[in-house]
């Protein structure tokens, strides 16, 4: 009967460590500071909406963690300011929209707002 237990304190154990590492977001600091990594690797990263604009057919804002700032451009909207984001994207760097230059940016291709 110890050994039963043992195994299932040891699988649910496991379950939560991959639970913990799935939980983990990359910082605004380390997808800018090498934005060449997150071309073909999806960055996640989670901050607090600072500023929102709409530019032709896209949604643009600007989200800022403990960390620094980063604009991110979705096809689908924008939350609202304040909102807490979590967002999943690739990055672009060098991105320009309608004359304005946005520096390296995060192309959305998922969000949760954390209410």
């Amino acid at each position: 009967m110890n050994t039963i237990g043992s195994i299932i304190r040891f699988i649910a154990l496991s379950f939560f460590a991959l639970f913990l590492i799935g939980c983990d977001l990359d910082t605004i600091e380390e997808v800018k500071s090498d934005p060449y990594r997150y071309e073909n690797k999806t960055a996640r990263i989670g901050g607090r909406v600072t500023q929102q604009m709409s530019v032709l057919n896209y949604g643009i804002y600007e989200l800022e963690d403990a960390t620094g700032k980063i604009f991110v451009i979705s096809q689908r909207g924008v939350p609202s300011r304040g909102a807490r984001v979590e967002v999943k994207g690739n990055t672009v760097n060098a991105f320009s929209l309608a004359g304005i230059d946005y520096g390296t940016v995060l192309m959305e291709e998922d969000r949760k707002i954390h209410r």
